[in-house]
């Protein structure tokens, strides 16, 4: 069993409980679980246990006396039943809000999800930001679900985190993204979802997402766009 990222087994976690009785070292746990040492490490601080010295972190409060098998696989259990919503395709779409108002972001977002049909767009992950407080709004416009990642935890959006970053190349971070118009913004979007993508078997996302439209990514390259020609060299 090499090593790769999946939910642990009972078995697993219960031979890590023991180990860690045992004082056994997390990079030592994971060799014996042919295991990624950050995945073990994940697995601890999620489930109760941490140094005595260790100082407490944002973030989901952790279970109380120690780390415990039964009750870490039935939490994990329990979290994989929730809607996971992350779209496979990698699909973006930007919204111009004119300010961070919830009415307003409601909106705003209705009118760009409502540009697609109704089985493309069926729900949507956020953070806790405030804007977001009118979701039951957006959902009654455009019949879109809206779910929640759990405070201080990227990895529940971890794919939408990895595009943020890519979207840093054409939006850097404390730039003022006032003076963008929607046009602009979706001209950068068209060209973030015509970039192959090694997570999609290095298709484009617009391939998978619009294959109606039989997406060619190569003649979308070729032609003289600014933005495009950023994005090529990148």
């Amino acid at each position: 069993m090499g090593k790769y990222y999946s939910q642990l087994s009972l078995v697993e976690r219960t031979l890590l409980q023991a180990q860690l009785v045992l004082r056994w070292s997390p990079a030592a746990i994971a060799a014996g679980l042919q295991r990624a040492r950050s995945t073990i490490i994940r697995e601890m601080a999620r489930n109760g246990w941490h140094p005595a010295t260790a100082s407490r972190r944002p973030g989901r409060p952790r279970l109380l006396d120690g780390y415990q098998a039964q009750r870490a696989h039935e939490r994990s259990a329990k979290l994989a039943a929730k809607p996971r919503v992350e779209r496979t395709t990698l699909y973006v779409a930007l919204v111009k809000l004119e300010n961070g108002r919830a009415e307003t972001a409601a909106v705003g977002f209705a009118d760009v999800l409502n540009r697609f049909n109704a089985a493309m767009r069926l729900s949507m992950t956020y953070d806790q930001a405030r804007e977001m407080a009118r979701h039951e709004d957006l959902t009654a416009s455009t019949g879109v679900k809206v779910y929640f990642a759990h405070p201080h935890s990227p990895w529940e959006r971890g794919r939408n985190e990895n595009t943020n970053g890519l979207l840093r190349q054409y939006l850097p971070k404390g730039e003022d993204l006032s003076g963008y118009s929607q046009q602009q913004l979706d001209d950068i979007a068209e060209a973030m979802n015509a970039r192959p993508r090694k997570s999609l078997g290095w298709k484009a996302p617009a391939e998978l997402f619009l294959p109606e439209r039989t997406f060619n990514f190569q003649k979308y390259w070729s032609t003289e766009n600014t933005i495009n020609r950023v994005a090529l060299v990148t």
